[in-house]
């Protein structure tokens, strides 16, 4: 199994895809992170990667640099909300891998750019096409494997939760308890046995 997710990334470029004409340097990326107190890199996952300490659900929220862009998979709603407020410190905006945009309501909220959405998602249900995805493709009660073969049992489910971003957690065989988001989980149903 190849590691899943969604894509979301910090970028200059007007279709958010990789060819940015005016990238995001990495001498910009490293101003950033060294006068934000929350972000810090760590040289272990290479020059560019920042860990965010923030308020978030993940483990390790992280960030990190790319080709002219900022990036990260699997973000939840504060995570996003922390990317959208650095793309306006580097004259940016956060993308998502379909093209999609978000920004924040003036209650704090995400919400994605009704403007720049991508046909598909366009037309989907209130709560975005990843919440008609997950809901056909996951239950509570069903067994699932993620990305690095760890099997778990869906245990909650709740595509509406961050704005759309959802969230699916899993009890793993293990005893851990994680907390995905619905937009490209990284999960995979398991046969029954």
């Amino acid at each position: 199994m190849q590691p899943m997710g969604y894509d979301l990334q910090i970028t200059r470029a007007d279709c958010g895809v990789n060819g940015a004409s005016l990238p995001i340097e990495p001498e910009e990326w490293l101003e950033v992170v060294h006068a934000d107190p929350e972000l810090e890199l760590v040289a272990s996952m290479g020059p560019y990667f920042a860990r965010w300490s923030g308020e978030s659900m993940l483990v390790e929220p992280w960030l990190d640099w790319s080709q002219g862009s900022v990036f990260t998979k699997n973000p939840d709603q504060a995570l996003v909300s922390k990317m959208i407020r650095l793309a306006t410190t580097l004259s940016a905006r956060v993308v998502g891998e379909g093209g999609e945009a978000y920004s924040i309501t003036p209650d704090g909220g995400v919400v994605l750019e009704e403007s720049r959405v991508d046909p598909a998602i366009a037309g989907a249900p209130r709560g975005g096409l990843h919440e008609a995805m997950v809901e056909a493709e996951f239950d509570v009660g069903q067994r699932v494997a993620d990305s690095w073969g760890n099997a778990g049992t869906v245990v909650a489910l709740d595509p509406e939760a961050d704005w759309g971003l959802g969230h699916i957690t899993v009890r793993y065989d293990d005893g851990r308890e994680l907390t995905h988001t619905c937009v490209a989980p990284g999960l995979e149903p398991l046969p029954n046995s």
